[in-house]
């Protein structure tokens, strides 16, 4: 994917989330998906890793953690348990851009 997420946050704020993407539709869809992460006080990190754990057919994600901050994140997010309200919310933006950096 061609898109970047920065992300800097203090506990649960989105203090400063830019997105740098050559594809227009990319950066409405990750506000998208920042917006549900807050909704229920979680990190967008938090919530993406949440969400590929969860497919039956992944074993493990890939991330870059070059602060304990950000390990720690990472393990909490492999505890998050999603419930379908959640994963509906997720799938509802996906739906509307299935394919944002063609």
């Amino acid at each position: 994917m061609v898109t970047t997420l920065c992300l800097a946050t203090t506990g649960f704020g989105f203090e400063s989330l830019m997105i740098h993407s050559k594809y227009s539709d990319s950066g409405v869809m990750v506000w998208e998906y920042a917006d549900i992460a807050g909704k229920y006080g979680l990190s967008p990190a938090s919530l993406s890793i949440a969400f590929v754990l969860k497919h039956p057919l992944v074993a493990s994600a890939v991330f870059g953690a070059t602060k304990a901050w950000q390990l720690r994140e990472v393990l909490q997010a492999s505890k998050i348990h999603l419930t379908m309200e959640i994963i509906a919310e997720i799938n509802k933006v996906h739906a509307r851009y299935p394919n944002p950096c063609p």
